[in-house]
């Protein structure tokens, strides 16, 4: 999703608005389920965020330079 993120915001307003419409929107309620990644966090009860998902540096030359 993120990958995909970054593929569309570089091709300009209209596809950022495909990105939410095509995949994020369809995703949201799976992000959000009972089981789902985000389904621990709120502000006011649990102000503590869920443990992060192991990351790592892009390559060299993997993103345009605006």
């Amino acid at each position: 999703m993120w990958e995909t993120w970054e593929q569309m915001r570089w091709d300009g307003p209209q596809q950022i608005l495909v990105f939410y419409r095509d995949y994020f929107y369809p995703l949201f309620d799976r992000m959000t389920a009972l089981d789902g990644p985000f389904h621990a966090y709120d502000k006011v009860m649990h102000p503590e965020l869920p443990d992060m998902f192991p990351v790592s540096d892009a390559p060299a030359g993997y993103f345009r330079s605006s």
